[in-house]
Formats: structure tokens, sequence, C-alpha cells
């Protein structure tokens, strides 16, 4: 099978933070200032073992999605301030986030995109560091699903 697109490296791909979380009607910030960012996860696996297979095999349940990121410490910085208020937030605060291929404008870049909670805010003030591991997780009361999407041709 031949593969198909050209090869995209990980640093051109496109952060995007929606502070209020509104993903019906979306006004996408991109965050540009991140030293990393990572979408990763497994899915929920049950094994099978049946007497009649030497093989075990498994039967797949949810997604665990997860997307980590190392961002730069910027106070006063748009994009910063909502994920540090989300993260501080109580109640708990959810961002909207797309990791996008390319430009979240152009049709047919592709991501995944979800209401998110920070659920990990990591702020390393040893010596010289200005780094804050950053993780999010979807939200469980979402009101548009997480879900991997295509912009479409208008």
């Amino acid at each position: 099978m031949a593969l198909e697109g050209k090869a995209l490296l990980g640093r051109l791909h496109r952060f995007y933070i929606e502070p209020t979380a509104d993903l019906e009607t979306p006004v996408w910030e991109e965050y540009g200032k991140l030293q990393g960012a990572n979408r990763g996860g497994a899915r929920d696996v049950s094994e099978i073992k049946e007497r009649d297979l030497i093989d075990t095999t498994v039967l797949l349940g949810h997604r665990n999605t997860e997307i980590s990121l190392t961002i730069t410490r910027r106070p006063g910085n748009d994009q910063f301030d909502a994920l540090e208020a989300a993260a501080n937030a109580d109640p708990p605060q959810k961002v909207g986030i797309a990791m996008m291929t390319g430009d979240i404008t152009e049709p047919g870049e592709r991501g995944f995109m979800a209401e998110m909670y920070v659920t990990q805010w990591d702020d390393d003030q040893a010596h010289d560091s200005n780094a804050i591991a950053v993780t999010l997780r979807p939200a469980a009361d979402y009101d548009t699903a997480p879900e991997f999407v295509e912009i479409p041709t208008p």
C-alpha cells in the first residue's frame, strides 16, 4: 500500500485554545508560545482467553485521550492566562482545545477538538526554569463531544 500525503513535522502542527470552551461557535486563538505538545492515549482493553485458541484476543473499549504541553511561563499572555485560570478554577473550568495539522481555517486540515479540563499543572520554579508541564483531558460534562475533525471545503 502506498503512503499518501506529505510528511509533516510535529512542530508544524498548530495548537489552539478557545478560552470559554464554546465549540458550537468557537473563537480559536492559536497558542504559538509553547515548547511542545503531545496528544496520546490508549484504549481500554478486555482480554479474551478461550480454550480453543492459543492466542489471547482483545475487545477494545473507550479511548483515553490526553494532551500534554510544555508551555513557557508568560503571565499576561492571553492563552497562558486562560490555561492558568482553568488550572486554578474552583469550580473546575473547561477550555476548548484543538490540535490541528495546520491552520484551523484551511479546508483539509485535520485534528482533534474537545472541551477539556486541565488535570495537571506542574510549574517548575527551580533555578532558571520557565517551563510548565500541562495535562488536559476531555470533559465528561461537554456540550460538544470530543472528536477528530477535518475542516470542510466550503
